[in-house]
């Protein structure tokens, strides 16, 4: 018996760098490489297993070893010793914390919209604008507001909105992504969209580059911590796509619309413009000669308006459009208002050029139909309030 415990002792050492040898008798784990969820051993001063942090007994490194916490979707690393990617359940290497924290069995949005507050939502939206390295500056476009009008007046403005937009602003990969996006829908609400597979194809898209893009990632970073991004990166594209691009009907039982196309497209229902909050839809429509553009209704800083306007014969009395902002950082603070003040108003914080803040409110309203298990709301409508 004795010979065997020796064995089993040495056999240990070989199998595992995590041990040193002080000169005693008793070897002494005191990292966690190599032998993540090694079985709980109360001879070792430190513990390698997902029962340690009950215990508080585990070893340094066992986060940055053992752990997917801040992990998730990240690529293969052979410094760690599991993973925490998609195709770790295939290989067998996954942290044990892996489906708890990044897969889609769990780590869903298990997090309360109550849990964020308004000065964390005010704090991640300062981020989100800070990093909008797409937004245009004012030498990129020229605005030519002419009159005031209210929701009732016709037509008083002769030239339209926008005088000028950079083309090397357009020209950049979100923008000409998105914009591809905007002539995939009829625009009347009633009728069942069709949507082709080179359609999808163009929402990934564009979904891909706003996740590769500094506002995305931010805004992953964010919502993950409070549990509300659906687990992994994967996920949460994924999230994205449905509760954005994922069809619901408006009119007549049709699968007409979507978050998607009411918020950056715009719809006509009885004759009136419903939803069209996106001022590069507007510039397209105009030059396009599709929209005309009547008055101004109300301004805020910064670049923020309410626009009077008519679009394919039918009349948008008042809609609020930030004007100038990328398409990635749309997406992104409508996204965060949709998940942590649903059916609500959100304040947000939004910067001029000199630096200068302002707390501005975003309405946002969610669609009741439910992906089936995972509770996911619809975006709705979701606009700032001017």
């Amino acid at each position: 018996m004795l010979s065997l415990l020796i064995l089993g002792s040495l056999l240990c050492n070989i199998a595992s760098s995590a041990y040193t040898h002080p000169g005693a008798s008793v070897y002494r784990r005191t990292s966690c490489a190599g032998i993540c969820s090694a079985s709980y051993d109360n001879t070792q001063a430190c513990q390698c297993n997902d029962v340690c942090g009950d215990y508080g007994n585990c070893c340094s490194d066992y986060v940055s070893q053992c752990s997917c916490s801040s992990r998730c979707d990240n690529n293969v690393d052979s410094s760690r010793s599991c993973q925490c990617n998609s195709s770790c359940e295939k290989y067998g290497d996954c942290c044990a914390d892996y489906s708890d924290l990044c897969s889609s069995g769990g780590g869903g949005s298990t997090g309360s919209p109550d849990s964020v507050s308004d000065s964390e939502i005010l704090d991640i939206s300062k981020t989100l604008w800070n990093v909008d390295s797409g937004r245009a500056t004012d030498s990129q476009m020229t605005i030519n507001k002419q009159a005031s009008v209210s929701s009732s007046s016709s037509d008083k403005s002769s030239a339209p909105f926008f005088t000028y937009v950079s083309s090397s602003l357009l020209s950049q990969p979100t923008y000409k992504a998105f914009i591809n996006l905007l002539n995939n829908y009829q625009n009347v609400e009633g009728i069942a969209e069709s949507v082709s597979s080179s359609e999808l194809n163009e929402q990934d898209i564009f979904l891909n580059y706003f996740m590769e893009s500094q506002v995305g990632i931010e805004l992953y970073n964010f919502l993950s911590q409070k549990g509300l991004a659906g687990g992994s990166k994967s996920n949460f594209q994924s999230n994205l796509k449905e509760m954005w691009f994922g069809l619901y009907s408006r009119m007549n039982g049709k699968l007409d619309s979507s978050g998607f196309e009411h918020m950056f497209v715009g719809e006509i229902k009885s004759g009136d413009v419903s939803g069209f909050h996106n001022w590069v839809q507007f510039y397209t429509q105009e030059q396009d000669g599709d929209l005309n553009y009547y008055g101004y209704t109300n301004t805020q800083e910064p670049r923020l308006y309410g626009v009077h306007f008519e679009w394919d014969g039918a009349e948008k009395p008042v809609s609020s459009t930030l004007v100038g902002s990328s398409p990635e950082y749309d997406m992104a603070i409508f996204t965060l208002c949709h998940l942590t003040r649903p059916d609500s108003s959100c304040k947000v914080t939004l910067l001029n050029e000199s630096g200068r803040s302002y707390t501005r409110n975003i309405q946002t309203w969610s669609w009741t139909k439910t992906t089936p298990g995972d509770g996911l709301k619809y975006v709705a409508s979701a606009y700032f309030l001017v």
